[in-house]
């Protein structure tokens, strides 16, 4: 499958293309076509309404099973007019502007279930809609705090370079889950801290619980400082378009981010503000390392009506050493090639 996606599934192409056709601002539908998948020819459109498609040539006589249930996204069968002749089209139309980003994420999807499915045209591009059904019916949330926008990106940038090693470690992601860490490997776990203060060696511990190595595991803690800068830096949107390049299941991806409260009507606000991380230091958390965890309290708890303990570690020393760039690497191919 791995080769298949590099032949076949080009989003930023597809996006790119899109962006073609936009700027001509032609009256009508314009359709442009991009790939041929085996027996399936692939054209991008925009329709009468500015709307974005992709669409799939098909008989005059064929029998399409149509998906009119969301407004968002739609799969219909459509007349259309190409080179002086009207064809017949299964198209699939991005019916909502706040969608525009999802669309290309949905399409690649579509195109990868094309070319490895055994199934018919209609029948995959209606397995791919039901799958994403649940996050497009999502209502619209509040939206994340400055905080939350730092601490995401921090995870985001961390999962790249996972990703960058191995497809499969979307699978180490917990953060969204609510997990004890951020990470989580077979025999390794990582907890991530980021900031854009310039407190960000002095890191908030949340909970007894946040530093403490699951059984028969390393924990290791990433500090990540992040500025703002004048120009270039990355956003959270930009994270998450590559990943879905490097990953097999970008379904995965949209959904974790769904439970942090990123929906469909979120996506588009993620393009700012934009980060660049200029430092990143990664501590193996071991006896010596300054913690408060369960094992230090009676019982392995914390004292009857104790409650939400929050502290900070001062980090700012040589003491305890951070890890040199080889040992970063080798924590990361353990995660990336060894998610639970």
């Amino acid at each position: 499958m791995e080769s298949n996606r590099s032949e076949i599934l080009r989003q930023r192409d597809l996006e790119e293309g899109w962006g073609l056709l936009e700027a001509l601002n032609a009256d009508g539908h314009l359709l442009r076509r991009v790939h041929t998948l085996g027996t399936e020819t692939v054209y991008q459109g925009i329709n009468e309404r500015r709307q974005r498609f992709l669409a799939f040539p098909i008989a005059i006589e064929e029998t399409v099973q149509e998906d009119r249930r969301s407004v968002g996204l739609q799969l219909t069968a459509t007349t259309l007019e190409e080179r002086n002749k009207e064809s017949r089209f299964l198209t699939i139309t991005c019916g909502r502007a706040h969608l525009v980003d999802l669309f290309s994420i949905v399409v690649a999807d579509i195109l990868e279930e094309i070319a490895t499915s055994t199934l018919p045209l209609n029948m995959s591009c209606l397995r791919v809609l039901e799958r994403w059904r649940e996050f497009l019916s999502l209502d619209k949330q509040p939206g994340l705090t400055r905080e939350q926008m730092v601490g995401l990106f921090g995870e985001l940038w961390i999962l790249r370079e996972l990703c960058r090693r191995s497809p499969k470690a979307m699978d180490s992601w917990m953060g969204p889950s609510g997990h004890q860490h951020d990470f989580l490997g077979r025999h390794v776990a990582l907890e991530v801290k980021s900031s854009i203060t310039l407190q960000w060696r002095f890191p908030q511990i949340n909970g007894i619980k946040q530093l403490a190595a699951p059984q028969a595991q390393e924990l290791y803690l990433s500090l990540l400082r992040l500025d703002i800068p004048e120009e270039g830096g990355e956003t959270v949107r930009t994270l998450l378009t590559e990943l879905s390049t490097l990953i097999n299941d970008r379904h995965q991806l949209i959904s974790q981010l769904s439970k942090i409260g990123i929906g469909p009507h979120e996506l588009e606000s993620l393009s700012q503000p934009r980060y660049e991380v200029t430092e990143h230091r990664m501590y193996l958390v071991d006896s010596d390392f300054p913690k408060i965890t369960p094992s230090g309290f009676t019982g392995g708890d914390a004292p009857t009506g104790v409650q939400d303990i929050r502290y900070r570690i001062d980090l700012s020393g040589e003491t305890p050493p951070a890890l040199v760039d080889s040992g970063v690497d080798m924590v990361f191919d353990r995660l990336a090639h060894g998610s639970a």
